[in-house]
């Protein structure tokens, strides 16, 4: 079953992979029940993505394992060096530059920072040359 089920996800209706398994009927039901599952699935993705965005603070955020991924993947994406300065031995931030894909970042959306040009870009220094 777990083959043909494999078989019948990588067909279409009438195609000659799904003709070996199942009949037409067989196979447009199969990839109905499929097509189901794959829109609950996003469902519960969105859904989820709304409550990071909507019922918990951006410090709660900063906590979750979803951050922990996009921050992880930022940081080797990176270089696991400042994107200003290129330096490497001072302490490393992921910065935001857009907070509208909470939860789901890009990695355009995040900037790798030393904690200076981090400081500097929030106003906290003046100058971080």
């Amino acid at each position: 079953m777990k083959r043909a089920l494999e078989a019948a996800s990588k067909a279409s209706t009438g195609t000659s992979g799904s003709a070996d398994l199942f009949c037409d009927v067989c196979t447009e039901a199969i990839l109905q029940r499929l097509n189901e599952q794959v829109r609950r699935d996003r469902l519960v993705r969105e859904a989820h993505i709304w409550e990071l965005n909507n019922k918990m603070t951006y410090s709660q955020y900063l906590s979750t394992q979803d951050w922990k991924s996009a921050k992880a993947a930022a940081l080797a994406w990176a270089g696991q060096r400042c994107s200003v300065c290129n330096r490497a031995d001072e302490e490393l931030h992921v910065h935001h530059r857009v907070y509208t894909r909470r939860g789901c970042e890009r990695l355009e959306d995040l900037v790798l920072l030393c904690r200076t040009h981090h400081a500097q870009f929030h106003g906290v220094l003046s100058d971080a040359s």
